[in-house]
């Protein structure tokens, strides 16, 4: 065999292993270098191709086909710079546990520390941020061993992203396209054995709080467990769970401090809600946390257990102090309910009710991609809960880059994604709009634009005063003053500006796209109806 056919082989198998845990979803940017992987992928009947122009939108992409269809998704680029950019999705996927993996083709190994064009150091690019880097040899003759032991790390123990960096030399044109090896027996799923709590629970006042997406299923399966239970239930948007309550209203009014759980059971990171955050951090009763994830806690739970919703929601429910359950969720629907009605007086557009109209009109069975910062936090206090509704969010760092990117993944398979996102989200990854629109997906956008940063009218740089009005404005604030709408046409996308509440529950309810919807809003006032509305619960 020619190393010319080698490569090609190696390639071949690469991209069989990667298929065996069933069909696979590659994300792959234009290059030459890695024609023999993006070959092997558009040729593989497991495995749909997608081409993504941008890498930095490819890797947010394999992002969330990973996350909502559950498949391996792995993206693959050309030599040089041009992994760097998959690195904010990486940093996003190692938070999350989500094992994407990042395949980085490169430069043979002689041209390495060279002045050979689109060459630089790509091992060990992604430093702690991957679970590993391993280099392949397309030529070896074992990259199905090496790539199914690749597979099995990213799902083992905590799941987490895997860098394959791909030496490949000249000619980079196969002579022949070559069958696949023969797959050997491939990795099995990591051991789901469910945990017991037992005696932990039973007859004591109990508080569960969910946060993150741990699955699909996995919010009605902990519903159930909890009602099963007796158990009181917070839990935000991602974690798709039905009979929760409010934490956000019950911490911020000092209800959790007066009624204090005898056991807070935690699952999964922290919730994006300021106040119950700051509730968790000062309780210092009995904690268990359940976590699936690389992160330690940082407010020291008393007991960890290294598990997944799953393990424990198919555990044996325990009899906890249902009079507490009800005593919270009582009180949590009061609350929420003055809140409700005081939002229910504001003129609209403003943002806390689209929000609550997106999350209760999105189609039964579809997927809501939320941005970070205001649009998940409003999500989280104002929307409806639902178990037919399937919301992500990248908010294993919080960041807001990638959000339509991310739904990108999420509609590849044809079902269709609402995106909630602000407008300097959406200008921060504005080029997937021309891949939305070019992919005909079936996304629709829904972007609140008060033409700024409205989150930080919430923080102390703006409430202290201190910072001049001008500095502010320009450094935190920063108006951009584009047409979001005439942005999204230019780039094939159906696009309006919608002012009535009654057109956006039309849009949402229609669940089809690419198109977007634009509702215009000022930061200075969606500041005061937040206020507005915080002060009505307080005097409740």
């Amino acid at each position: 065999m020619t190393d010319l056919d080698a490569n090609a082989q190696g390639a071949a198998d690469l991209v069989a292993a990667l298929a065996a845990l069933g069909p696979a979803t590659a994300f792959i940017s234009p290059g030459s270098r890695n024609t023999p992987v993006a070959l092997a992928a558009a040729l593989s009947p497991e495995t749909r191709t997608v081409s993504i122009r941008d890498e930095r939108s490819a890797g947010f992409a394999a992002l969330g086909a990973s996350k909502r269809l559950g498949t391996t998704a792995y993206v693959v680029c050309t030599s040089g710079s041009a992994g760097a950019h998959y690195l904010p999705s990486v940093i996003e996927a190692n938070h999350s546990s989500i094992p994407v993996i990042i395949v980085t083709c490169d430069r043979p190994t002689r041209l390495h520390g060279t002045f050979a064009p689109q060459t630089t150091d790509q091992h060990g690019l992604f430093s702690t941020h991957v679970k590993e880097s391993i280099e392949v040899d397309l030529t070896s003759g074992d990259v199905m061993a090496t790539i199914l032991d690749a597979l099995a790390l990213a799902h083992e123990g905590v799941p987490g992203p895997v860098h394959l960096n791909v030496p490949i030399d000249e000619p980079l044109t196969p002579e022949h396209l070559p069958e696949p090896s023969a797959i050997p027996e491939p990795p099995e799923r990591p051991d789901r054995t469910p945990i017991d709590l037992g005696s932990q629970l039973k007859g004591k006042r109990t508080l569960i709080v969910s946060t993150g997406f741990h699955g699909a299923e996995a919010g009605n399966s902990l519903s159930r467990w909890a009602r099963a239970c007796g158990a009181a239930l917070i839990a935000d948007p991602q974690s798709t769970a039905d009979n929760t309550t409010n934490g956000h209203w019950l911490a911020a009014t000092g209800y959790l401090d007066e009624h204090p759980p005898d056991l807070l059971l935690r699952i999964g990171a922290l919730p994006s809600s300021k106040p119950l955050q700051t509730w968790l951090e000062s309780f210092r009763g009995d904690q268990i946390l359940v976590s699936n994830q690389r992160q330690s806690d940082p407010y020291g739970a008393s007991h960890l257990i290294n598990a997944t919703t799953e393990m424990l929601t198919t555990s044996p429910p325990v009899a906890a102090d249902r009079s507490y359950r009800d005593l919270l969720h009582a009180r949590g629907a009061d609350l929420e309910a003055t809140a409700t009605s005081r939002l229910s007086e504001a003129p609209f557009p403003n943002e806390p009710a689209v929000a609550h109209l997106v999350s209760e009109h999105v189609p039964s069975g579809g997927t809501l991609v939320v941005a970070s910062s205001m649009p998940i936090r409003d999500i989280e206090v104002f929307g409806r809960r639902r178990d037919d509704l399937t919301v992500l969010s990248n908010r294993g760092v919080n960041g807001i880059d990638g959000t339509l990117s991310t739904a990108i993944g999420c509609a590849i398979d044809g079902d269709p994604v609402t995106v909630l996102i602000g407008d300097i989200a959406f200008l921060h990854d504005v080029s997937a709009i021309s891949e939305i629109a070019r992919l005909d997906l079936p996304i629709g956008i829904v972007v609140v634009n008060n033409d700024g940063g409205g989150i930080f009218s919430f923080l102390p740089q703006h409430r202290s005063g201190v910072i001049p009005t001008t500095v502010y404005e320009e450094v935190w604030g920063t108006p951009h003053g584009a047409d979001l709408t005439a942005i999204a046409t230019a780039m094939g996308m159906q696009a309006s500006v919608i002012e009535a509440s009654e057109q956006l529950v039309d849009f949402c309810r229609a669940g089809i796209g690419p198109r977007l919807a634009e509702l215009q809003t000022s930061r200075s006032e969606n500041l005061a109806l937040h206020d507005a509305i915080t002060r009505a619960v307080l005097e409740l």
